[in-house]
């Protein structure tokens, strides 16, 4: 997938984007540098049954350009390699258990994702 961009009014807050772009669905979220990690309310569809999961967004802003705030979402059933979540946004996700069938391929890399999360946060 690609990134999407547009332009950042002045002064708002990453999260106030985020939440003014993919809408009253983002509960929470954190930055970790250029890694913006959000709490989000999904929906049920053909695979995930709906709960609190996780979304990676890379970030990337340009100063001198009037589209300049961009970001490219990856939601933790992907297997984003980015593992900097911080355990506020962790401790709130719903157990895989409510979010996907156990042993499904989205399941799988979910708990992969949030293992590897958590062995970062233990250092």
């Amino acid at each position: 997938m690609g990134w999407t961009f547009f332009h950042r009014e002045p002064g708002l807050k990453t999260l106030d984007v985020f939440k003014k772009e993919l809408g009253e669905r983002v509960l929470d979220g954190a930055a970790n540098g250029r890694e913006f990690y959000l709490l989000y309310q999904g929906v049920k569809t053909g695979e995930t049954k709906g709960g609190k999961l996780a979304i990676v967004c890379l970030t990337q802003c340009k100063s001198h350009d009037f589209f300049n705030f961009g970001y490219k979402d990856m939601s933790e059933d992907m297997g984003p390699y980015y593992y900097n979540c911080p355990e506020r946004i962790l401790k709130q996700l719903d157990p895989l258990e409510q979010l996907w069938e156990p042993n499904s391929y989205a399941y799988n890399t979910a708990k992969k994702w949030r293992e590897e999360c958590g062995k970062n946060i233990k250092g």
